[in-house]
């Protein structure tokens, strides 16, 4: 009895004529209804046939001429959505670098001004090892100002988060600790300790004033 194979195993390859016949397109391995953007499983010419015939049938009445405009028009749609998702995808890449090492330059104490020295020696170290990214990493913004914003807007989203933690917490104490460092200054840190519904422990430093 001959062996059942599986789809990876039999490895069917894309149907160029698919794209005129039926407007679908190979994408990552994976065919692509350019009508409905919808992803087949199988990439076998019955089922995107069947797809065509039950989803689209609106189409079926286009002469050949019709079809093969309607199917440059498709193509290029797709491709500028394809371009479109590659730009937004990148932009969210650089800001999310630029937020990483701002809060690195914040919990380091460093100046703001130090993301520009590490902008120029990454975009060195770039050139030298990778320049087929050089355009990628010269879009991560690291001036001063942007580094200023980026660390307030993290402080501002913690700030956010812990009072919506605190919203739902069932238990709660207080600890303090005072001290004075070597030049005889008092500092008094106080911890709230405390325990939501589902028994996750929370543990925050208070920020407060001693005097004023």
């Amino acid at each position: 009895m001959a062996s059942k194979r599986s789809v990876a195993e039999e490895k069917r390859k894309f149907n160029p004529d698919w794209t005129q016949n039926y407007f679908f397109v190979e994408e990552d391995g994976e065919p692509l209804c350019l009508v409905c953007k919808s992803v087949l499983s199988v990439l076998k010419g019955y089922n995107l046939r069947r797809h065509y015939e039950t989803k689209h049938s609106q189409e079926q009445s286009l002469s050949v001429s019709e079809r093969s405009v309607r199917r440059q028009a498709l193509e290029a749609s797709q491709c500028s959505e394809q371009q479109l998702q590659t730009e937004k995808d990148s932009e969210k890449a650089t800001n999310r670098a630029s937020f990483l090492i701002a809060q690195k330059i914040a919990s380091s104490g460093r100046p703001f001004t130090d993301g520009v020295s590490v902008k120029e020696c990454s975009l060195i170290i770039t050139k030298s090892v990778c320049p087929e990214s050089y355009g990628k990493f010269s879009g991560v913004a690291l001036s001063r100002r942007t580094v200023s914003r980026r660390i307030r807007g993290i402080a501002e989203n913690l700030e956010e988060q812990l009072i919506e933690k605190s919203s739902c917490l069932e238990w709660w104490s207080i600890a303090m600790d005072e001290s004075t460092d070597m030049v005889d200054t008092a500092q008094l840190l106080v911890f709230i300790r405390a325990v939501d519904s589902n028994m996750e422990i929370i543990e925050e430093l208070m920020r407060a004033r001693l005097n004023g």
